[in-house]
């Protein structure tokens, strides 16, 4: 990899993934399960932009967050301590545009507003997906903390071209997306995860593509 033309992210968290028996709680009230997430780090060069929200299926946000950092050229430019750059946004609105008949982004909005009313608007095109299941998530073998012994390894392939999106195990996505926020270009990654219904997004059903 070429630090010159190569970027990379980190996730805000990956807490601590549960190994054995789940403990109990209490029943969901909703009649069909129902997850929406959305995660989208975009660099720009000078600046970087990060947002991330749970909502539930009448777009109400459980876990909502999104900020502006700068970006440097030198690692020894990055401050030691807190970061002063550092802009935690007052609001953020989003709205992701469906494939028809998946639960994949064809195409996405955000607008980050500022505590002094700036609004930042910004378009999303996906260039490349991604299966989240390559490296766990829904993986009915391979998901995270089952236990396969001291040493097991194996592959699996897969047809991107051809896999039914709509399987369980292909709706958990990772796509990297084109970012255009004013004069500004940029790229990042948009994760989503939608199971059951979403209303503004006119999702219904655990597993119903958008129409």
């Amino acid at each position: 990899l070429d630090a010159a033309n190569t970027l990379g992210i980190r996730d805000k968290s990956w807490g601590i993934r549960p190994v054995g028996e789940p403990e109990g709680g209490a029943p969901s009230e909703l009649s069909t399960p129902s997850v929406y997430w959305c995660w989208n780090p975009i660099h720009f060069g000078d600046i970087c932009t990060q947002f991330g929200s749970f909502e539930t299926p009448d777009g109400r946000p459980t876990q909502l967050s999104a900020c502006i950092i700068p970006a440097y050229d030198k690692l020894e430019q990055i401050p030691e301590q807190e970061e002063p750059g550092h802009r935690d946004m007052r609001d953020v609105r989003h709205l992701i545009h469906w494939q028809k008949g998946t639960r994949r982004c064809e195409s996405a909005e955000l607008d980050l507003y500022e505590h002094d009313g700036t609004v930042h608007h910004i378009e999303l095109r996906p260039l490349i997906h991604f299966q989240m299941l390559g490296i766990g998530y829904q993986h009915p073998e391979w998901g995270h903390g089952q236990w396969q012994g001291e040493l097991k390894t194996g592959f699996e392939e897969w047809d991107l071209a051809t896999l039914d999106p709509l399987e369980f195990q292909h709706i958990h996505t990772h796509q990297v997306v084109a970012a255009t926020m004013g004069e500004r270009q940029g790229i990042g990654i948009l994760e989503t995860i939608v199971f059951g219904d979403h209303h503004r997004s006119g999702l219904k059903g655990l597993l119903d593509g958008a129409s």
